[in-house]
């Protein structure tokens, strides 16, 4: 039972990356707009970032799913999901409300919540 568990971490995590690469991709037109908010990177920089967002989370998501060159696929989950707790931290330090761009382009705001998600539950916000 115990050996299972990675596997289903692995299935849940890649499933939830292709889900949220998918709504993302959605709104693609919009995708530019997801990163700067979070006021880290000059707006250049955060627009090719959010335009290349969903296509690392669905490759990320294919990785974990096929098992294929392992352990490429958690290792990009593990940068997305520790970038996104950093940005998430930095916004709730200085206050800003700031929207997570988390499932597609929903009213959700950058919260306690979004950064719990986000340090327990890797890669499930973006």
């Amino acid at each position: 039972m115990l050996l299972l568990l990675p596997t289903v971490l692995l299935v849940w995590l890649g499933t939830m990356f292709i889900y949220t690469a998918g709504l993302k991709l959605v709104y693609y037109d919009q995708a530019n707009r997801l990163i700067h908010p979070y006021g880290i990177l000059p707006r250049r920089i955060s627009t090719l970032i959010g335009y290349l967002l969903p296509w690392t989370e669905l490759l990320a998501g294919i990785l974990l799913l096929s098992g294929v060159f392992f352990p490429v696929g958690p290792l990009i989950g593990l940068i997305l999901g520790v970038s996104f707790a950093y940005a998430a931290a930095r916004v709730l330090r200085q206050g800003a409300e700031v929207p997570c761009g988390c499932i597609g382009m929903t009213g959700d705001r950058v919260d306690f919540t979004t950064l719990a998600r986000a340090l327990f539950i890797p890669e499930y916000d973006h």
